[in-house]
Order: C-alpha cells, then structure tokens, then sequence
C-alpha cells in the first residue's frame, strides 16, 4: 500500500517444507525475495461496472489486496463488490474473516464461499456470507444465474490455482460471452 505495508495469507500445511520454515525459522524471512505478480489482476479504478473477485486458495491474498484498494477508491465507492472464495474444506475458508477484519465497518462486500470436498454446512455462521459445495466456478455461475444477474454487468478479477483460472476463464468466455475486456486473473500454482 502507499504506506509500504505487505500483508499475506499464508496457509501452514502440516509437514510443509517452506511454510513450517516460514513460522518457526523467522531468520528465514530475512533476504526473503518477492517475485510477480505477473497477471492482470489489478485493481482498474475506471470501470463503470460493478466488481465480481475470484479467489481459490492462496489466490486470496492478491484478492484482498484488490478488495482494500476497492475500498480506499473513492471512484468505486458506489460499485457493488461480490467476492467469490473456494476451499476444498470449510477450514480452508477464510475470505469472510478476512474481510472483516479489514473492514470492520461492515462495508459493502457479499461474501459467497464454497468448497469442494468436506461435509456441507459446516461454516462458520455470519450474516455476509453465502456458502455452497461445490467448484468456485460453477458456484459463481449458479449465484449469478439464481439471482437473475447479467454475466456481462460485471469486471472479474480472479486469482488461483491454474485449473480454477482456466475453468473460470473457459466459462465467462464460451458459456456467458464475457468480453476479455472485462476479465482480470494471475494464474499460478
């Protein structure tokens, strides 16, 4: 951000090489060098429609970056903002969390999440959230489609693994006929 803070989501994995190094070995952090993103996931603050982020495990972390500069925008003040969240298991979720704590004012995010393994219904309860089993794409589509919304009123920034990014983009393009134009993504493992 403008103030030189960096904040990331890192997920410990048990038995994980570099995020156990990451939590136990601080020495580690020290010389640590960042690389990318080299996607178009950033935030374009002349859009006049509303705002749909994406996100699939760790590709949270550049859709909160996003959703803070959302907010900060005075030029999308009046946008609505839907982020879409995946985790294979409701322990993986984290979007609406996140987003709380960094808007504790209750701004205007809708958080939908979904997973795609795991027993239904086993979320956490809060009154921004909307949760679903299944694929973070077909989540979107059957959101979209439940709420009577145009897939063409939106700009989409995504951000995951590569077969949720590949997913999305295949559907928003061949299913929906989303213009490039209109969609944002950094793909990576």
């Amino acid at each position: 951000n403008a103030e030189g803070q960096w904040s990331f989501v890192i997920k410990r994995m048990a038995g994980g090489a570099a995020s156990n190094r990451l939590f136990d070995d601080r020495e580690a952090l020290e010389g640590l060098e960042l690389d990318g993103p080299y996607g178009t996931a950033y935030l374009r603050e002349e859009t006049p429609r509303d705002i749909i982020l994406v996100a699939g495990g760790s590709g949270l972390s550049p859709i909160l970056s996003i959703a803070a500069g959302i907010a900060r925008s005075e030029k999308l003040a009046g946008k609505r903002v839907m982020v879409f969240y995946g985790g294979r298991e409701a322990k993986d979720l984290c979007a609406a969390r996140e987003l709380d704590r960094l808007f504790p004012d209750g701004h205007r995010f809708e958080v939908i999440e979904a997973t795609s393994e795991g027993e239904e219904g086993a979320w956490e309860a809060g009154a921004s959230r909307v949760q679903y089993k299944g694929f973070i794409h077909e989540v979107l589509a059957a959101y979209l489609k439940e709420n009577a919304l145009d897939f063409g009123g939106f700009g989409y920034y995504f951000c995951g693994p590569p077969p949720m990014t590949n997913a999305l983009l295949r559907m928003l393009q061949l299913e929906f006929n989303v213009p490039e134009d209109q969609l944002f993504f950094d793909s990576f493992l």
